[in-house]
């Protein structure tokens, strides 16, 4: 016949139990030498844990700082005109690049030579002004790899058209061009 009672003790008190005490088999202080063990070990797992939490939470902690840094680095640092816009009104593909340079094409217009001008430009984020300044070089190349199929002065007379400083403003994923001196307005859409 065996009789249960519950106490409170130590080990109880961190846990929440109760300890039930048995007459017949083992004894009580063995029962509560192998529970005290247990807990021992509980802690030391524990601690284990809290090492690892904190080393997960450090990484991750890292991760996102670095991830925000590139954001912040990306909105703000980056050039708003890279990539490769369309007119709307005429032929040009303007492709922008991250290096200062800028490749104008005429795809329709000189359809069996693939054209295109590469030249240089600058950006002022501040004054949102937009310069590209075609040089005589570019054209020459430009025509050369054409196979002698345009001539330097046809593209100088299709390039001059986008020499110049313009004001440029990016409004849904459109660019829009306004020349300096003379107002007019270029409406480019991003490909």
């Amino acid at each position: 016949m065996s009789f249960s009672f519950l106490y409170l003790d130590f080990l109880n008190i961190l846990h929440c139990k109760c300890i039930s005490v048995d007459t017949v088999g083992e004894s009580s202080y063995n029962k509560e030498l192998k529970k005290g063990r247990r807990f021992m070990n509980e802690i030391n797992g524990e601690e284990k844990r809290n090492q690892i939490w904190k080393i997960i939470m450090a990484v991750s902690t890292v991760v996102i700082i670095c991830i925000a840094a590139f954001f912040i680095t990306k909105f703000f640092m980056a050039n708003p005109l890279e990539g490769k816009w369309s007119s709307e009104d005429t032929d040009l593909v303007m492709t922008i690049r991250g290096d200062g340079k800028v490749e104008l094409e005429w795809p329709q217009e000189y359809e069996d030579a693939e054209v295109s001008v590469v030249t240089k430009y600058n950006l002022d984020k501040e004054t949102k002004t937009f310069t590209i300044n075609v040089s005589e070089e570019a054209l020459r190349e430009a025509a050369e790899d054409s196979d002698d199929s345009v001539t330097a002065d046809t593209l100088e007379s299709a390039a001059n058209q986008m020499e110049g400083t313009f004001d440029y403003s990016i409004e849904n994923k459109q660019l829009i061009l306004t020349d300096r001196e003379y107002g007019e307005k270029m409406v480019f859409v991003k490909k």
